[in-house]
């Protein structure tokens, strides 16, 4: 049996403890010769019941490490995460508890995104043509963690930067269509 959230009840009983009773009550069936339909239905409730505590406990983790920044932290708690979701929505779980865990996952996903995409453009000294690709998708990933409500530790910080890019490939187009001139030679000196 997983561990039951922080606080999760069910009829004023800790949920770890009906799902504890629960199994005992089924073996205890088994033994007694009861009906097949009853104890798969118990079966089903039970892992229910532990697909929803693992999701939970999931979700509280993914609350405690938020934001989403790293690579290793994305490989921790969000795909523990998926994995608790998928397992949870075969277990036929339903309601809230799984709009959440998506909707938490997704701004998770997309912080991650924006985070290396931030991390890849912030060492460029002077924006370029070549780096317009990727400033493009910079302020498309700054959009949609906005849209997702994203940190705004993440967000505030990949805007700065975009700002900087943009006015810096700004200066760079205006100074490649500025004319060069040659001076005339002075006496004495070769082309």
């Amino acid at each position: 049996v997983v561990g039951s959230p922080r606080g999760s009840t069910i009829g004023g009983r800790d949920i770890g403890d009906v799902v504890s009773s629960l199994a005992k009550e089924l073996k205890s069936g088994r033994e007694w010769g009861l009906r097949q339909e009853l104890i798969d239905l118990g079966d089903k409730a039970i892992k229910k019941l532990e697909m929803g505590i693992e999701l939970t406990n999931n979700f509280a983790t993914v609350l405690e490490n938020m934001p989403v920044k790293t690579q290793e932290q994305f490989t921790k708690y969000i795909h523990s995460l998926e994995l608790a979701l998928s397992n949870a929505k075969s277990a036929g779980v339903e309601g809230p508890q799984i709009g959440s865990s998506e909707e938490i996952s997704d701004r998770c996903k997309q912080e991650y995104w924006l985070s290396g995409k931030t991390e890849r453009l912030v060492h460029v000294d002077c924006a370029l043509e070549s780096n317009e690709h990727d400033m493009n998708r910079l302020q498309q990933a700054i959009e949609k963690c906005q849209a997702l409500g994203g940190s705004p530790e993440i967000i505030d910080k990949a805007i700065a930067l975009h700002m900087r890019l943009d006015s810096e490939l700004g200066m760079t187009r205006a100074l490649s269509i500025i004319p060069t001139y040659r001076l005339p030679k002075k006496e004495g000196e070769e082309y």
